[in-house]
């Protein structure tokens, strides 16, 4: 397909960053087991391949981040893919763009949110209805996630429950078991 194509593009959490069935990667065959039993998955199921992006496989063009995805993101990602375009992806962190700041950083009340360490770009949307970031965007290639644990660690927040929930839209991003290392 990829070499048919013209351009790719990745649409969702789980195409950009593998989201939530990532988590499952390198643990298949063992949930097959609990699933199936002993004898593993049906002949039927085929192959078990640990869940990853599909930039794991192919090489994409372009990228529409979040889930769900945001409508004027896309149209913007289908324009870039039909006339072109020049300007870069987004990277910086969604701390940036939260509309939450203008009543206070969830930080300060000590509440867990992944807005220091996800892609921007959403426009802040989960943060905008009160509700913290739950990285949805996937890891920012700018985010300091040293720095986002000593963060938690002044705010009260456990650094074990952020590094849980950066998991869930980041666990095959090699990014992370780097930051992990530090």
């Amino acid at each position: 397909m990829r070499k048919k194509a013209s351009a790719v593009i990745a649409v969702g959490a789980c195409a950009t960053t593998a989201g939530i069935p990532g988590m499952a990667a390198g643990n298949v065959e063992a949930g097959a087991v609990a699933v199936y039993g002993e004898a593993g998955a049906p002949e039927a199921c085929g192959e078990l391949v640990d869940p990853a992006p599909i930039s794991a496989y192919i090489d994409v063009d372009f990228e529409v981040l979040c889930c769900p995805i945001d409508t004027f993101a896309f149209i913007d990602v289908l324009q870039r893919a039909i006339y072109g375009s020049n300007r870069l992806p987004q990277t910086a962190t969604l701390c940036g763009e939260c509309k939450h700041n203008d009543r206070g950083c969830f930080f300060g009340r000590g509440v867990l949110c992944l807005g220091l360490v996800t892609r921007c770009g959403c426009g802040a949307r989960c943060t905008s209805l009160g509700r913290p970031c739950n990285g949805c965007a996937g890891l920012s290639p700018d985010a300091n996630v040293a720095a986002a644990r000593a963060v938690c660690a002044e705010s009260g927040v456990s650094v074990a429950a952020f590094d849980e929930a950066l998991q869930m839209f980041n666990y095959v991003n090699p990014a992370l078991s780097e930051a992990s290392e530090e």
